[in-house]
């Protein structure tokens, strides 16, 4: 069976994995997907995805999801015990229209404002 031309790309990538990586195969494409599909899924929306952090806490840590929406900067921020968890909830909001998104202070947004997207 023909592999689709996602699958292939993981595996081109995967390939310069070494074999004795601490980290499963599945978190890498957990990356791959991030970096390639995210900006994709957010801009449907108007949304210009600037870039994400992890930041671990106990028991919860912390997803920030750094955006431009409408020449303005924000910050969606999620806790959970997982980033992929938190971003999985991150989605379900956006695509609800529920995703608040707070003012990016350390990014010139001062206003203050809270958004909803």
């Amino acid at each position: 069976m023909k592999q689709s031309q996602v699958e292939q790309m993981f595996d081109d990538i995967l390939h310069n994995v070494p074999v004795d990586s601490p980290w499963p195969r599945s978190q890498f494409k957990l990356l791959i997907v991030m970096d390639e599909r995210l900006p994709n899924v957010f801009e449907d929306h108007g949304v210009t995805v600037d870039g994400y952090s992890w930041s671990y806490g106990s028991p919860y840590g912390t997803f920030c999801l750094r955006v431009t929406y409408k020449g303005e900067r924000w910050v969606a921020l999620t806790s959970g015990r997982k980033a992929s968890l938190c971003l999985q909830k991150q989605l379900e909001l956006l695509s609800e229209g529920r995703l608040p998104l707070k003012a990016d202070k350390y990014r010139g947004n001062l206003t203050g404002k809270v958004q909803v997207v």
